[in-house]
C-alpha cells in the first residue's frame, strides 16, 4: 500500500519482489534467494528464502540446477548458494538427484568422467589414476592377462590367461583365444601362441589341441 491514507492495494508484481504485510513498497529478492511461499502466485509473494543446495535462484525464481545447465541430459553443473558452477574436468556432479546436484567429486581409479557424469572403465581396460576423462581409461589389460569385469584399477587386471589359451591386449576372458594346434603351446599367461621347437613335442594338450607345454622328443 503506497499510502496509509488509502486502502488501495497494489500487487507486489513478480517473483523478483516480495511484500510482507504492511509494506509501503516492494523489496527486491536478493541474489541467491527466491520469493516465497512458493504456493502463492509469483505476483503476491510475502518473503524471501535462501536457495537450497542443488537449486539455482535468479530474479527470485528457484529452478533445478539443470534448468539451463545440461548437455544432452547429462548434468555438467552443480549449484550452491543459488549459483550454478561448471563441473571440473575429470570430475562428476554429486550430492543430489538428477537436476539437484550440489557438489562435485573427482573420478576415482577404475572410472572416467565426462560432462559431469561418472562412468566405469569397461571390461578389458583399467584405470589406475584419478581424474580420467575418456573411455580408454589408462589403457588395455596387458597381453597375457584378462579383465572380465568393469572398474579394474591395475594393468594386471583380473589375472593370467588360462593354460592352453592366449590373451592379447584388452582381453575379456581367460580363454580368449585357443592355442591352435599341436605345433603351438600356451602356458598360463601367454600373450600369444609359442611355436614348438624342432625335435620337441607339445604336452598338456586337450582333445582340441590346446597345449600348455613342450618337451624334447626321445632320441632313437
Amino acid at each position: 500500500c503506497p499510502s496509509s491514507a488509502t486502502s488501495t492495494e497494489i500487487e507486489c508484481g513478480s517473483a523478483a519482489y516480495f511484500c510482507p504485510a504492511g509494506a509501503t513498497t516492494r523489496s527486491d529478492v536478493r541474489q541467491g534467494y527466491y520469493s516465497s511461499p512458493l504456493e502463492d502466485p509469483e505476483t503476491r509473494r510475502q518473503s524471501e528464502q535462501p536457495c537450497e543446495p542443488g537449486y539455482r535462484c535468479d530474479a527470485g525464481v528457484r529452478s533445478p540446477c539443470s534448468s539451463d545447465s545440461s548437455v544432452n541430459g547429462i548434468h555438467a553443473y552443480y549449484c550452491m548458494g543459488g549459483v550454478s558452477f561448471a563441473v571440473g574436468v575429470g570430475n562428476y556432479s554429486s550430492g543430489g538427484g538428477p537436476g539437484q546436484q550440489s557438489g562435485q567429486a573427482q573420478c576415482g581409479p577404475g572410472s572416467w568422467c565426462d560432462k559431469g557424469e561418472r562412468n566405469l572403465c569397461a571390461k578389458g581396460t583399467f584405470g589406475d589414476t584419478h581424474g580420467l576423462t575418456t573411455a580408454a581409461c589408462t589403457g588395455n589389460c596387458s597381453a597375457g592377462t584378462y579383465g572380465n569385469q568393469e572398474q579394474i584399477t591395475d594393468a594386471g587386471c583380473v589375472g593370467k590367461c588360462s593354460a592352453g589359451y592366449w590373451c592379447g591386449p584388452g582381453s575379456t576372458s581367460p580363454e580368449q583365444h585357443t592355442c591352435g594346434s599341436e605345433a603351438y603351446y600356451c602356458p598360463a599367461g601367454s600373450p600369444g601362441p609359442i611355436a614348438v621347437k624342432q625335435e620337441h613335442y607339445t604336452t598338456g594338450c586337450s582333445d582340441t589341441r590346446m597345449c600348455s607345454g613342450e618337451e624334447p622328443a626321445a632320441s632313437n
